[in-house]
Formats: structure tokens, sequence, C-alpha cells
């Protein structure tokens, strides 16, 4: 009833992207991204607005990163290589736009701690972007953007737990590209550090779900890494494999306690 009221216009936004997160519950991702379609419609609009308004801005970008991780989703779930280049390439161009988008925040408020964390997520996905596509060395410098980035965060609040949490997760990514790379001395390198950060957020607060998950994957990637090179040392191999155990018997846990999600379910099984 009031399409010149912004803040109604931007609620509605936001309700039809819970729409959606709803529907791909029940129905498959291109059904439901109609949701996304309006949602993204409205934002544009109030971005041409008001140019000057960083919050709508940063709306768009976070959308246009659901926008490419749609994208991703359905190239690794296509059979067509044809298919999976054309989804890959729209991936690339929705991470493109959110980038650009949180580089101009980030430029304009430079003390802004969420629109610094967003230049680190526009990064992030670069690096998974080449990630998906083999192209390990150009995922290493996006990926070392994304820690550098975070690092710098995490510094201003060491107290912030979620903000070491992101630490966790970026010092994951570059240890497992580093293993593609086989460089295992680096890859072993960061993720004992994600798990050393992981292991400080759970013995802070034992009973949260993200945190357990993380340190339970920290585990398994370390693991992992450990065992790559051929031959293995007696000693490094004992290591692994209590982390294997370890990370397991927490999987288990979380589980039964509150459920996995899927790729949590094949590293455990």
């Amino acid at each position: 009833h009031a399409p010149g009221n912004s803040i109604w216009q931007r609620d509605l936004a936001a309700a039809l992207q819970g729409d959606w997160a709803m529907s791909i519950m029940v129905t498959n991702v291109l059904d439901a991204l109609p949701y996304l379609d309006r949602s993204r419609e409205i934002l544009l609009d109030l971005t041409k607005r008001d140019t000057n308004n960083l919050t709508w801005q940063h709306d768009l970008a976070r959308l246009e990163d659901t926008y490419g991780d749609v994208d991703r989703f359905q190239a690794k779930n296509t059979k067509s290589p044809l298919t999976h280049d054309g989804y890959m390439a729209s991936a690339y161009q929705h991470y493109y736009a959110s980038h650009a988008l949180r580089a101009r925040l980030a430029e304009i408020e430079p003390s802004n701690v969420e629109w610094q964390r967003g230049l680190a997520i526009a990064y992030g996905r670069f690096g998974e972007w080449f990630y998906d596509n083999r192209l390990w060395s150009e995922a290493q410098a996006y990926y070392y953007y994304s820690l550098q980035t975070r690092t710098r965060i995490a510094s201003r609040d060491t107290g912030n737990l979620f903000w070491k949490h992101d630490l966790v997760i970026a010092y994951q990514k570059l240890g497992v590209n580093c293993s593609e790379l086989k460089d295992l001395k680096s890859a072993v390198q960061h993720l004992r550090s994600s798990l050393s950060l992981a292991e400080a957020l759970v013995a802070v607060d034992s009973t949260s779900w993200q945190w357990r998950s993380a340190l339970a994957e920290s585990r398994f990637r370390l693991a992992t890494a450990l065992l790559e090179p051929s031959p293995v040392g007696e000693h490094v191999k004992r290591e692994a494999t209590e982390l294997l155990k370890s990370s397991r018997s927490l999987f288990i846990e979380i589980e039964q306690q509150s459920g996995l999600l899927p790729q949590q379910k094949k590293w455990l099984n």
C-alpha cells in the first residue's frame, strides 16, 4: 500500500529472502528463486533512490553473494559440462558485483567493522570459486586476503568469539588449499592455527553447536593434512589417529544432541 516507504520496502526484501530460505527446505532451489528475484528488484530500486545509503548497498551485496552461492550449488549438481560452466560464470558475475559494492563501502568507511568483514567475505567467495575450478594458486591469493582482513578485524576486539570463529574458517580454507598445492608444511601450519582457535572457543563455551562443530572439523582437517605425505612417520600417524578419533567422537555427540549438516555427516561416515 505504500511503495514509496523505503523502510517497509526494505523489510519486504528481507522477508522475501526469509521466504526463500524456508522454501528451499520443501522444494528445489530453482523453484524458490522468484523470492530472491523479487527481493533483488526491491533492493536495486532502493539503491537507485538513494545512492548514499550504505546499508542498502550492503543488503544488495549480501544478496549477490546468495545468488553466487546458488549458482555454485547448481554447478556442482549438474552433469552437463556446458551447464556447469554457465552456472560458474554466473556465480563469478554475482561475486564480482558483491565485491565491487563491499570494496566501495570499505573505502567510504574504513573504520566500519561490518564493511571490512563484508570485504573479507567477498575475498573468501572468490577463493571458493577458484577452488571449485581447481585454480588453487588463484584461490590461495584470495583466501590469504580474506585471512589478512579477518585478522585485522579480530585484533580490534580479542574477546569477540564470532570474529575468532571467522578466523577458524579462514585458516581452514587456506590450509585445505595449501594441501591441493602440495605445500603440506603450510597446510599443517594453518590448520594447527585453526585448531588452536577452535579449542579456545570451546573452552569459553562448550555448549555452542557452532564452536564444537568448528573444533570437530578442525581436528578432522588437520588429521587429513598430517596423513598426506607418504610415508608417514609413526609419531605423526599417532597424532593424526588421535585427532580423527576425537573428531569422530565430537561429531557423534553433536549429531545426538542437535544434528549434523550433510557435509559433516560425510566426514563422520
